[in-house]
C-alpha cells in the first residue's frame, strides 16, 4: 500500500498517511420567514473538498522535502492505494505544520491544510 504526492517531476512518498479529513462547504441558504414555521430554501452546490492531510516520514530530511514541496506555489496530486477516495489534485490552503514525534524522537509528521481543485 502506497501513497505518493507529485508535482511536476517531484515525487514524495510518505511512510504512512496517518490522517485524512475531508469537508465540503455548502452554499445552500435557509431563509427564516417571520410567522412561518417552515423556511424558504435556496439550493446551491457545494465546494470542492477541503481538509487536513497528515503524513508520517521516517527522517527529518524526507519530511523537510515534503514540507518544501507543499510550501511552494504548486498544484499537487495525491495518489493512494490505501485511501482510494483521496486520489485528487490539491493546493495548500492554510497551515503547514511539521512535528517531531515525542516518544522515539525519530519520526516526523507533516500536516497540511488543503483544498481540492477540479
Amino acid at each position: 500500500m502506497t501513497t505518493t504526492i507529485t508535482s511536476g517531476a517531484t515525487v514524495i512518498t510518505p511512510e504512512l498517511v496517518t490522517g485524512w479529513e475531508s469537508n465540503n462547504d455548502t452554499f445552500n441558504i435557509v431563509h427564516d420567514i417571520l410567522s412561518r414555521s417552515t423556511p424558504d430554501i435556496t439550493l446551491r452546490g457545494s465546494t470542492t473538498r477541503s481538509g487536513t492531510l497528515t503524513m508520517l516520514f521516517l527522517t527529518e530530511a524526507s519530511c523537510e522535502t515534503a514540507r518544501a514541496l507543499h510550501a511552494g506555489a504548486n498544484v499537487l496530486t495525491l495518489a493512494s492505494t490505501e485511501i482510494t477516495a483521496a486520489n485528487f489534485d490539491y493546493i495548500v490552503a492554510g497551515a503547514i505544520a511539521t512535528t517531531l514525534e515525542t516518544t522515539t524522537r525519530q519520526l516526523w509528521t507533516l500536516t497540511v491544510d488543503y483544498r481540492e481543485i477540479a
